[in-house]
Formats: C-alpha cells, structure tokens, sequence
C-alpha cells in the first residue's frame, strides 16, 4: 500500500507540475511575452499544497512517533508563501531573519516529547540546534545553485531517500508521500528545463524549495530515521562549506553560489554529464543515509559522510582536468594510488623485517 501511496503522488506531482508549468515556460521561451519571476515557486508550490493537505486525509496517520495534526501541514505552507516573500522583496539579513522564524515556527508547532529527541540530547537545546541547522539550510540553498541542475537533482535525491525510508518502515508514510509529490514535481521541472533553461530558479525559488525539504525533515526529527535525513543533506553543506571558504578567504568576491565547485562545473562541463556526475554523488548520499539506519550509533556515519561527500564533491570541478575523466574515473585513480602507496608501505615494513630477521 505504501508503494500505491508513494507512485501516485509521484505521478500526481510530476504530471500536476507538467501542465501548470510548462505551458509557462514554453510561452516565455517564444514569445518573451510574460515575466515569470514567480513561476517556478508558483508551480511548485501550487501542486505541492493540494497534494500534502489531500494526502494528510487520504492516508493514515497511525505510524507516527510524534502524532501530527492538520497545523503540521497547513502553518508551514502559510510560512513557505512568507519566506517566498521575505526573500523576494526584503534585503539578505532581514530576509533571513524571517525564514529563521519561519523555520522556528515549524521547530516549535513539531509535537517532540523528551524521550523521541535524538542524539540524547535536552529535547530544548535539540529544538534551538534544529532551528539553526535548517535556517541556515534554507537561506543558503542558493549556494548550490549553479543551474538548475544542481540545485534539483540533490533535492531529488533527498526526497528520494525520504520516500524510501517510508517504504522500509523507518518514516511514517504521510512523509514518504509528501517526499514522492515534491519528487514528481522537481522530475517535471528538470525536464522541462533539461537542455535549455526556460525559467531558472531564484534565490528565493530556492529558499521555497528548501524550506519544504526542511519541514518534512523537521517532522520526520522525532522518528529513527532522523539521522539518515541529516546524511541526506551533506551533499549541501560540504558545497556551502567550500563555497563560503572560497569566498571568505581566496576570491573575496561575488556571490556565493559563484564560488561553488559547481558553478565552475557547470561553466566547463556539458549539463548531461554533469547531472550524471551529481547524482552519482547524491547516489552515495543516499546509500549512507540509508546505512545509517544500521549504524552503531546516531552520529558517526553522519561524519563519515561528510568526509566522503566533501570529497567526491570536489571531484565534481575537476571532471575535465585530466583527460575528460569522470567521477567514477578520478575515485578509482586516487584509491589507487591509495592502494599503491599501502602496498608500498608493506613492502618497506618487509624488507625491515627480513633485515632484522638477518
């Protein structure tokens, strides 16, 4: 049934985004016409609206840790149209501040109880560290968004690891579904824009976008499956981290998302192999946050991927540095190379060996 659940809200997004959407982007990229500054957001956030207040009375609400009531789903819509809004027409601080209530909104409206709070930690001091994680998500998602491509495919594959957490039993289905409308809806808005961009996705585009994300994993915080949601968004902050450190202390200019390894991607490499690339990355993304359901403890793993991601994120930039490698081609080199640099060391520990045996 969860199957049935998931495939049909996946169709309803995908189709519902097809035919609000892209006659739009179709009308703009002939005629030049229309401004679709709100396009994207509208679109996205229209299909996703009917679909989660109608999932939320189609499918049942009995597998939550923390039961959910209809303002878990309506509030946060109201405050998806406000950080839209704040990011349109506000400047950055103001703007932030707004989606950092927002998002606090969210955080505080979550019924959490004491003994759902992950990592063992003061279910208040979770709730102030949940706030901060998913502002920050949310007002700078941007960084990633070199084009399109970069700032839907993670997306994608967040939701994807979502949809099947609900599938395996580690979510409550109501997320899953949610995951499964906002996956149909990204799916359609990629093609459409998949080898010329009609309509891109603006800073506030994205804050949406990430905002939507953030309260399906806000609600999902109280369940076992929290921490595989964290793995999920490294993909994000590894590229932010880089970016920030780029731009902070080696460029000290322009925006953020210009110093992003995707941005010189996307400036260097054609858009099929670069999207090819980035969901290779998110590929790994996910069977981590999937691994970390088996995990010794809730934190570890979480570190072991950010190591990893930040790594084959970086390899991103450098797919034609040597040779028009790819990722897959660049990893299997440097381990290699680690495998080399091992085989010499037992070499040279034999030979120490064999000299004291002597």
């Amino acid at each position: 049934m969860e199957l049935l659940y998931i495939s049909l809200f996946m169709l309803l997004g995908f189709f519902g985004m097809f035919f609000l959407y892209a006659p739009i982007a179709d009308k703009y990229t002939r005629t030049l016409e229309i401004k679709p500054y709100h396009a994207a957001s509208f679109s996205i956030f229209f299909i996703y609206a009917i679909g989660a207040i109608g999932g939320y009375f189609i499918v049942p609400q009995n597998d939550f840790i923390n039961d959910i009531g209809i303002q878990n789903v309506v509030v946060p819509l109201f405050l998806a149209c406000t950080v839209y809004f704040a990011q349109t027409t506000l400047n950055t601080l103001p703007a932030n501040i707004i989606t950092t209530l927002c998002v606090a909104g969210c955080v505080v409206l979550h019924p959490l109880t004491p003994e759902s709070v992950p990592f063992n930690t003061n279910i208040w001091l979770f709730k102030i560290a949940l706030t901060i994680f998913f502002s920050v998500f949310c007002c700078y998602y941007h960084a990633i968004n070199a084009v399109v491509h970069t700032t839907v495919i993670p997306s994608i594959a967040m939701m994807i690891g979502l949809s099947i957490l609900g599938v395996l039993g580690a979510a409550p289905v109501y997320l899953a579904i949610c995951a499964a409308l906002l996956i149909g809806i990204l799916s359609s808005y990629l093609i459409t824009n998949a080898n010329e961009v009609k309509i891109g996705l603006s800073r506030a585009d994205c804050s949406v976008i990430a905002f939507l994300i953030s309260n399906l994993f806000i609600l999902d915080s109280g369940e076992i499956s929290f921490p595989s949601c964290v793995v999920f968004t490294v993909i994000f902050w590894t590229e932010l981290l880089r970016a920030a450190w780029k731009r902070v202390f080696i460029t000290k200019s322009g925006l953020l998302e210009e110093n992003s390894h995707y941005y010189k991607a996307a400036n260097n490499v054609p858009l099929p192999i670069l999207s090819k690339n980035i969901a290779k990355v998110c590929g790994v993304c996910l069977f981590l946050g999937w691994f970390q359901l088996f995990s010794i403890n809730q934190y570890s793993l979480i570190i072991v991927s950010f190591l990893i991601i930040f790594w084959l994120n970086g390899s991103v930039d450098n797919i034609y540095s040597t040779g028009k490698q790819s990722i897959h081609d660049i990893n299997k080199e440097f381990f290699n190379n680690i495998k080399q640099s091992i085989n010499e060391a037992k070499d040279n520990i034999n030979k120490i060996t064999e000299k004291k045996d002597k």
